[in-house]
């Protein structure tokens, strides 16, 4: 009996955690609702790729790509997997870089372009699935 009074608990303190941290519940292939916003540091093409977290290692895409500029698809880069943005039925394949608390932070162009020139307004939410990785030009 008291297997069945302690598992309603348990599986509400699981969705509680999920709903509070939706990252923590993404496996590809996945899906996410939440907020995007920019950080200008990702539209340099000069950018030293070895200042992101995804710059080198098992996953890392520096070498070949030393700097921001030689990203497939660049400014649409972010916080080194392919991700479909959508707001309002425009989509964008952003290529994630770096890593970020929530969300995505992506270049302001790629904003821009995701919310019609209106990312100095804020974060906006978004919904986003991991895309095959063809899709960001890799």
């Amino acid at each position: 009996m008291r297997f069945f009074t302690i598992l309603p608990a348990f599986a509400l303190a699981a969705a509680t955690f999920v709903a509070a941290n939706p990252v923590a519940s993404i496996t590809p292939p996945t899906y996410y609702i939440g907020p995007v916003t920019w950080d200008s540091t990702y539209d340099n093409p000069e950018g030293d790729m070895n200042t992101v977290a995804c710059s080198n290692g098992d996953n890392g895409l520096n070498p070949p790509y030393a700097q921001f500029g030689d990203l497939p698809g660049f400014p649409y880069i972010g916080g080194s997997s392919c991700w479909k943005l959508t707001y309002k039925g425009t989509s964008i394949y952003v290529t994630l870089v770096d890593s970020y608390y929530q969300g995505f932070n992506i270049a302001k162009q790629a904003m821009d372009v995701l919310t019609d020139n209106n990312s100095d307004d804020g974060p906006v939410q978004i919904v986003a699935t991991q895309a095959p990785k063809a899709y960001c030009g890799f």
